[in-house]
């Protein structure tokens, strides 16, 4: 792989965009918390990308950065399409409308990330960004867990914990480290652990300190205590059989594990427990005296399918709710899920056929130049462990809950397209 940047005398303005990109990869692991900014709530990332945004347009005009092209982009440009048919038909236009630029904002942050990671050492300075970010929404959330037994009455943990959900009532607190929901953080810590891994591997980063951080972000996504952890285990599955250099029943057994795991935990989607007055249970466990009922994602998936159903083509609009569904949590409250709680359900009841088939033909892409990679690496590559993420995080974690509007996640797609350019252009 080649180690000299696309640019070899960048011109100011080209460096303060790449430290403003750094600057949004770190962003991303920030409490996101939105605020008002000219009529519209945002996040930091928001504020970062306009401003990296804003700064990669002079470079490119007046110190002649070359703008990059990459085949994921005509995937991309095929889903933005998919969206706007979508909103064109919406049962809503104004709703669909008015969510649009914000779906076209998640795909520049995917090109915009290609375009500026542009080579082995740009590659190496994003990922430890990203960990760097990763690193702060631990360490706020291993923070959180202190003061929810140091300080069970802190007005902190309203802003820092998530509600039990289908999870049982407990003395324990669900993380979210300011994330919107204990799941998105999850899933965010899944793509933070590979490439923790990637940089331990590598040797970027001290040992002890890559090896603490591993620990630290698999105490904090315990905490999350969220269906998504299964993406955890596969990832570690994976990652230990593609380690060529185990003995091969090790590597085996770690796939195994890994993969079962994973699987349990989807199997877990579909019940939870009946805690609380007339719930009803459609299977009882006499030894333990556990009574079972579908569980939250179940209803809420069959709602979406329905909306889909009904608007086969180009679904009910982008931004439009697919669900109502008022289920009764483990401790009592009510919450109304208009969410599909899976990302290919939430494309498909929006967008439709059109723009489920514009989505998963992307996701195909990236799974098959990650095989490519695979079978003809001899060892493990940074487009491999990205791919990885992508595809524990987006695919398998997208089973259980609707990521396909994170940031994170399209950031993460930009790097992938980076990786995938600059490793090839090194063969």
């Amino acid at each position: 792989m080649s180690d000299e940047p696309r640019n070899t005398h960048q011109g100011w303005i080209s460096r303060l965009t790449n430290y403003s990109f750094l600057l949004l990869v770190v962003s991303l692991g920030l409490p996101q918390f939105p605020f008002p900014f000219f009529g519209l709530q945002v996040v930091v990332t928001d504020l970062v990308f306009l401003l990296t945004a804003g700064l990669w347009v002079p470079s490119v005009l007046f110190e002649r950065r070359r703008i990059r092209w990459h085949p994921l982009y005509l995937a991309l440009l095929a889903y933005l399409l998919a969206l706007l048919v979508s909103a064109v038909f919406s049962i809503d236009r104004s709703t669909s409308f008015s969510r649009f630029p914000a779906e076209g904002y998640l795909i520049c942050l995917a090109g915009l990330t290609f375009d500026i990671v542009d080579s082995e050492p740009a590659l190496k300075r994003t990922i430890l960004a990203w960990l760097a970010g990763t690193a702060l929404a631990v360490l706020l959330g291993l923070a959180t867990i202190g003061v929810f037994y140091l300080q069970p009455n802190s007005l902190f943990l309203e802003y820092l914990t998530y509600h039990y959900g289908s999870v049982p009532v407990g003395n324990y607190p669900r993380i979210t480290a300011g994330f919107v929901s204990a799941s998105m953080l999850c899933n965010y810590l899944n793509v933070g652990l590979i490439l923790a891994l990637l940089a331990l591997r590598k040797g970027w980063i001290p040992r002890m300190t890559a090896i603490l951080l591993v620990l630290a972000i698999a105490i904090a996504a315990a905490f999350t205590i969220s269906i998504g952890l299964g993406g955890l285990a596969l990832a570690v599955g994976i990652w230990i059989w593609l380690e060529r250099d185990l003995s091969r029943p090790t590597r085996q057994l770690a796939f195994t594990l890994g993969c079962s795991i994973s699987l349990l935990f989807l199997v877990a989607a579909f019940i939870a427990l009946a805690t609380y007055p007339g719930a009803q249970a459609f299977l009882t466990i006499p030894a333990i005296h556990l009574d079972l009922m579908p569980s939250a994602r179940v209803l809420v998936w069959a709602d979406a399918l329905r909306t889909f159903l009904s608007h086969p083509i180009t679904g009910v609009g982008v931004g439009m709710p697919v669900a109502s569904v008022i289920f009764t949590n483990t401790d009592g409250s009510q919450s109304l899920l208009t969410d599909a709680h899976n990302s290919f359900l939430s494309v498909a009841a929006q967008e439709g056929i059109v723009g489920l088939a514009a989505f998963a033909a992307l996701l195909v892409l990236i799974v098959r130049r990650l095989l490519k990679t695979v079978r003809n690496a001899p060892s493990l590559t940074i487009l491999a462990a990205v791919g990885l993420a992508l595809i524990c995080s987006f695919v398998y974690q997208g089973l259980t809950g609707s990521y396909e509007d994170a940031r994170h996640l399209w950031v993460l797609m930009g790097i992938f397209m980076a990786a995938d350019r600059v490793e090839n252009q090194a063969d």
